[in-house]
């Protein structure tokens, strides 16, 4: 059910300038498979990775207008250290002109080609969780899958689309893409968060992934820009149940379990051993 208060949103998709698309899609056509099959075959879930996604200046012109935003909301909790700014109706002319793309008819027709998934469309109107996404030093999201049902439209999240911007980042560097098998037995996937690098997955009850690995570079923060992909409906539709963020332990962890069973006893405890308790958990 749809969420009794609305937050801030846009009116309107935003209009991509005519120049801007144009020459975006030109440069899109070369990543475009024959088929869909490369997506659907990929395990543990259906995904695939774009590299050099973009024009090169396009893309350094989106790093660097990301690492001059300044008013970010901090996401901070139990299973996440990350920073956001997903307003985009917010952002500088400049910066919205570009970014208008991924939200266009345009481009949610070339996901519908790479993928299959007929009938997506962009969340222009909330753009709910998306957006600039940081990880500073030590930053982390642990393994989960995804809110499922847009708790304002209630419609079904179908696909996310990640584009990396981070400039001679390396495996050493952490908070690589983790994806996970349904059982989150086993990591099946690692990817570097490389500059330009677009990686787009299937949203279903099993697309476990995460940023697990903490990032470890002090001078620069982790940054993606993500967008989220919906539809009216989906196969089995009827019979999914809406869930928020769903997040796991991977093996050797047990954080979520201490938080879930632990609960109850620590409504026992005195407010200030309570608050140690919290803190020791969110720093694990």
């Amino acid at each position: 059910m749809p969420l009794k208060s609305t937050p801030s949103k846009a009116n309107e998709r935003p209009a991509c300038p005519e120049a801007i698309e144009r020459r975006l899609l030109a440069h899109l056509e070369r990543h475009l498979p024959a088929d869909d099959a490369a997506f659907l075959e990929a395990q543990p879930f259906p995904h695939v990775v774009v590299d050099d996604f973009l024009p090169t200046d396009v893309c350094a012109f989106l790093e660097e207008r990301g690492r001059g935003l300044r008013d970010l909301d901090d996401n901070t909790h139990l299973n996440s250290r990350k920073l956001a700014a997903n307003r985009y109706w917010e952002f500088d002319a400049e910066l919205r002109d570009t970014l208008a793309f991924f939200y266009s008819e345009a481009f949610e027709q070339f996901l519908e080609r790479m993928t299959g998934i007929r009938g997506v469309h962009a969340d222009y109107e909330f753009n709910w969780g998306g957006g600039f996404h940081y990880l500073p030093a030590g930053g982390f999201l642990k393994v989960h899958k995804d809110f499922n049902i847009h708790p304002y439209t209630n419609e079904h999240r179908r696909l996310n689309a990640i584009l990396y911007l981070n400039r001679g980042w390396t495996d050493a560097d952490g908070g690589q893409l983790e994806l996970w098998d349904m059982e989150t037995r086993e990591c099946a996937a690692s990817l570097v968060p490389i500059f330009n690098r677009l990686v787009i997955f299937e949203t279903s009850e099993n697309s476990y992934h995460g940023n697990p690995q903490r990032v470890t570079r002090t001078d620069l923060a982790r940054m993606s820009y993500s967008l989220y992909y919906y539809t009216a409906d989906r196969p089995g539709g009827n019979q999914i149940q809406p869930h928020s963020t769903v997040y796991v332990d991977r093996p050797g962890e047990y954080t979520n379990a201490l938080r879930k069973w632990g609960a109850p006893l620590r409504r026992l405890l005195p407010d200030a051993l309570r608050t140690k308790v919290r803190d020791l958990l969110n720093r694990s």
